[in-house]
């Protein structure tokens, strides 16, 4: 109405009115567009960086540029040839595929300021255990906002449930392929993907493997994929992006989805605590999305899980200094996984067998890959049961070496000597044929030394 009042009070011409009207419109569209990039934190720049103008920079120009770079700053990582170094422009790009929205429904804001934190916590080293599912590659893709998402999910499963060799390879293609609206290779949201596991659940790798292509259909995920599908419960939200509640969320809850601005150096980061230092014109800045495994107050850094494979970083992770992250106000969190009960991978052998004075000696060990609580270990001499022991726990590729109160004297010319594990069949094991060793001993063999 006061444009209209305005209008009749100049007297100015209805073309020139229109024209008037139409920049007013697009100045305060370009307002409101700047103002909720602000908000969001999206594609902010770090302050003093080196930006190179020209367009044609090779890669020899290019790592010179980044060496020096970190020389003027004074910065604490190493530039060198990586996994994804030697990259077009074009193909580094792609790699670094998040497009931040709004936070789903449902999600729960908590803050963690009561909790206290330790000044070191790394998630592949808690009670001398690795939490943390193997490094991965995302290949040709821009799909970092799926990986960042699996990798905290995985890690998360391994904890509530209180096994960190559980292990669970979630099928990144599944996410890739079946999440509608738009997102794919060419990037998407984090939390989409969250919301997606929360939602529709999430199959192992086996289901449907990796390919790096949104082009596959959704329907080529195995038939009975409900079956062996993981989900989430709730997806977190920090109730303040500081650091101080970024510690305490990782070492009271677990690892962490989040956002780092990257400019085209970080392709050539090897080792150190990375901070932005140069970037090309061609390339620009980026947002990639990363699990948060660590803190180190003495190095005043973050430990992050990457997804381009092991010949980036060290071995895969990276650490970035503090403020990378919590500046941009964009960190996830999970809670309450649930899933299928995977198959016991408990797998019995006795490798040795030998007697000494008055015991017969054996060795035990669980080739599989999850702890044995307990279980028997008969001894059998010419097919008669003798007497049993009890073992355990026993990890996954433990041995160990225990013995009976038995002094055996050959009855003839030789006995058979059998140890036999799991002699009651109490145990559900992936093999269960291999759980016995059978000797002949006779007068004539030698005595065996029993060696710590």
């Amino acid at each position: 109405m006061w444009v209209t009042a305005h209008i009749k009070r100049r007297g100015k011409k209805m073309k020139n009115d229109l024209l008037f009207i139409g920049l007013v419109f697009v100045f305060m569209l370009t307002v409101g567009i700047a103002t909720v990039a602000a908000d969001c934190g999206c594609d902010k720049q770090p302050e003093k960086i080196a930006v190179n103008n020209t367009e044609d920079t090779n890669n020899v120009e290019i790592f010179d540029n980044i060496e020096r770079a970190i020389t003027e700053r004074d910065a604490k990582w190493t530039a060198d040839e990586t996994s994804v170094s030697k990259l077009s422009v074009e193909e580094k790009k792609r790699l670094c595929g998040v497009d931040i929205g709004f936070t789903p429904n449902g999600s729960a804001e908590l803050s963690r300021s009561k909790f206290t934190y330790t000044g070191t916590f790394d998630w592949r080293d808690v009670n001398g255990q690795n939490w943390v599912t193997s490094v991965k590659n995302q290949g040709s893709c821009g799909s970092c906002w799926i990986f960042g998402a699996t990798a905290a999910f995985e890690t998360q499963i391994n904890i509530d449930a209180n096994d960190s060799a559980l292990d669970f390879d979630a099928s990144e293609q599944k996410i890739l392929s079946c999440l509608s609206g738009g997102w794919g290779c060419g990037g998407g949201d984090p939390k989409s993907a969250l919301k997606h596991i929360r939602d529709d659940g999430i199959p192992n790798e086996a289901c449907m493997p990796y390919h790096a292509n949104d082009d596959i259909p959704c329907s080529e995920a195995c038939s009975d994929w409900e079956s062996n599908a993981w989900s989430l419960k709730t997806i977190g939200i920090p109730g303040s992006h500081t650091t101080d509640s970024y510690k305490a969320i990782l070492e009271n809850n677990g690892p962490m989805v989040v956002v780092l601005s990257v400019g085209e150096d970080l392709f050539y980061y090897k080792g150190g605590i990375y901070e932005p230092t140069w970037t090309s014109k061609e390339f620009g800045w980026a947002n990639h999305c990363v699990m948060l495994v660590g803190y180190d107050d003495n190095n005043e850094c973050w430990i992050i899980k990457n997804s381009w494979g092991t010949g980036w970083g060290e071995d895969g992770y990276g650490r970035v200094s503090y403020g990378q992250l919590e500046q941009y106000t964009y960190a996830f969190w999970i809670e309450d996984t649930s899933g299928c009960t995977p198959p016991s991978v408990i797998d019995l052998e006795i490798t040795d067998i030998w007697h000494e004075g008055s015991k017969v000696y054996y060795k035990v060990k669980n080739i599989g890959e999850t702890t044995l609580e307990s279980c028997n270990i008969a001894l059998i001499i010419d097919g008669t049961y003798k007497m049993d022991d009890t073992i355990g726990p026993l990890e996954g590729g433990e041995e160990i070496e225990e013995s009976y109160q038995y002094k055996w004297i050959c009855t003839g010319r030789s006995d058979e000597i059998t140890v036999y594990a799991d002699y009651e069949d109490a145990v559900l094991e992936s093999d269960e044929t291999n759980n016995s060793r059978t000797e002949t001993w006779s007068t004539l063999k030698a005595k065996r030394v029993n060696k710590p």
